[in-house]
């Protein structure tokens, strides 16, 4: 996580300065009295600092490139401090999550590329000329068939996430990501099977690509 915004409370009044810090230790919880647990002693990320003027329930939270400081006077205010941060972690958590699916949502749409860039040859006489799937007839009706329905999928499927995403609609977003693997995995199949070079090497990126991204976000919980 990195968390982007510090709060501070004093009196009920809210005041938000800028922040930045990229944690070192992190839990995938963000149930509040697992987190309390996680952080009421203090880690290499957040310290505390007792505050004896501070009402019981009264805290400060500073976030800056150094850590997470926590100015409090008793745990009530310390456990609120922590309710804080959650809410922090929880944002940013979402953030995340919408980052990746628009980023997912993009790759696929960006399958469209499939079907536009020279990527199949077509023989002409005794020349060889690399053409995109609009003017592809060297494979059989089934074969472009296969292709137009697998390369349509995967740019739909990413429509449709794009608008999930901005929906917030995390649920079916999770099913369509799932859905886009599975499509792009059968798109390498058959055009590695059907001997396509160049359009294989372009879908195997896309796939990766994917993959890479399913792996760093799964990392931080995401």
């Amino acid at each position: 996580y990195i968390l982007k915004e510090a709060k501070a409370i004093f009196d009920k009044k809210e005041e938000y300065k800028d922040g930045v810090y990229k944690l070192k230790e992190y839990t995938d919880t963000i149930e509040l009295i697992r987190l309390f647990e996680f952080y009421k002693n203090g880690n290499s990320d957040l310290s505390y600092k007792n505050v004896a003027l501070f009402d019981k329930e009264e805290y400060k939270i500073t976030i800056n490139e150094n850590g997470i400081v926590i100015e409090c006077s008793t745990e009530e205010g310390k456990f609120r401090a922590i309710s804080s941060l959650r809410q922090l972690l929880k944002e940013h958590k979402a953030n995340l999550r919408s980052m990746c699916d628009l980023l997912f949502g993009l790759l696929d749409i960006g399958s469209f590329i499939l079907i536009v860039l020279p990527l199949y040859p077509n023989k002409a006489n005794e020349f060889i000329y690399s053409v995109n799937l609009f003017a592809y007839t060297q494979a059989t009706s089934l074969t472009l068939l296969l292709y137009w329905i697998i390369f349509i999928s995967l740019v739909v499927t990413g429509v449709i996430k794009l608008l999930l995403t901005k929906l917030g609609i995390e649920r079916y977003n999770r099913i369509m990501t799932g859905l886009s693997m599975v499509i792009s995995i059968l798109a390498v199949l058959l055009l590695a099977v059907t001997r396509e070079s160049y359009a294989v090497v372009v879908a195997f990126l896309l796939l990766v690509i994917k993959g890479c991204l399913l792996l760093k976000f799964a990392k931080i919980g995401v």
